[in-house]
């Protein structure tokens, strides 16, 4: 699912660049979904490597937890 998702990402964002370069991307999580993903250490390079912006949320309650980016 990571993978796809930071693919799709990076597609979007390089678009994004091009037609709006005024607006910055998020790729929304849950946070459980964070807290599973960004222990390990491929998420722990991809936070220290700046690769994506991250804004995590709670479902249950419709509030974002954080933003990363």
């Amino acid at each position: 699912d990571l993978e796809v998702a930071l693919g799709q990402y990076v597609l979007y964002q390089n678009v994004l660049a091009r037609i709006e370069p005024e607006r910055t991307l998020y790729l929304a999580i849950r946070e459980s979904s964070f807290l599973k993903l960004f222990e390990q250490e491929i998420g722990q390079i991809l936070l220290e490597n700046q690769v994506l912006k991250l804004l995590t949320f709670h479902p249950e309650t419709e509030e974002i937890a954080r933003w990363i980016g």
